[in-house]
């Protein structure tokens, strides 16, 4: 019996299948960034943002925001069955949540948050700059300048994205996200806001680097 070809629906839900799926490819490393900073810091923030932007994207939640997620769901059952007075309630399900602020002088989860997505484009400015010149402390000394902070402040922060994306660059080129050209330029497609472009940038440059260093 000759076998039915097959229709346009049929080809179009074959497409479409694909292209989520490439769409999920290049953009599972937007999960999987807030992931390392979860895995680093043990921010609950970064579960969350690793869990939006999974979901986002229709990938799998990572198994350790799961776990994270199964341990908040314990604490909230635990806390309904011995309920404690509403005026203590905010700071109980803020204790769960992994949120209140663990003794005097410790920095709270959101304040470490903001810290550093400062410290972040702190990172991705000084890439930028280091860019144009071979000479890293005079820069380090103009951005330290712009943002208030010392030199040595703007040096560690670098050093500490930089490695970040070097991590996230070999992960990135194992799984076949970045791919180069006949020149050795690194691609990558992406979906983000503003300074996930702009960091993404970084990311592709350190895996150039490292293409390179191969040769």
């Amino acid at each position: 019996m000759p076998k039915k070809k097959p229709t346009h629906t049929q080809d179009g839900a074959e497409l479409e299948s694909k292209l989520k799926n490439l769409f999920k490819d290049h953009n599972s490393h937007f999960a999987k960034k807030w992931l390392y900073l979860f895995q680093e810091t043990q921010n609950p923030i970064y579960a969350w943002k690793s869990y939006q932007t999974a979901r986002g994207y229709g990938l799998p939640i990572p198994e350790e925001v799961l776990q994270y997620l199964d341990e908040v769901g314990r604490g909230i059952l635990r806390l309904a069955q011995k309920p404690v007075k509403a005026n203590q309630r905010p700071l109980a399900i803020s204790k769960i949540l992994g949120l209140a602020q663990d003794g005097p002088g410790a920095k709270s989860a959101f304040n470490d948050y903001t810290s550093r997505e400062a410290e972040k484009e702190i990172a991705i400015e000084t890439f930028i700059a280091l860019q144009d010149t071979c000479k890293a402390y005079p820069e380090f000394e103009q951005i330290a300048d712009r943002h208030k902070i010392s030199p040595a402040t703007v040096r560690r922060v670098y050093l500490e994205h930089k490695a970040r994306w070097q991590q996230i660059a070999d992960d990135l080129i194992e799984n076949g996200i970045i791919t180069f050209d006949e020149k050795g330029k690194a691609k990558m497609s992406l979906i983000g806001n503003a300074r996930d472009i702009r960091e993404a940038a970084s990311v592709l440059a350190f895996a150039e680097q490292k293409k390179k260093t191969k040769k």
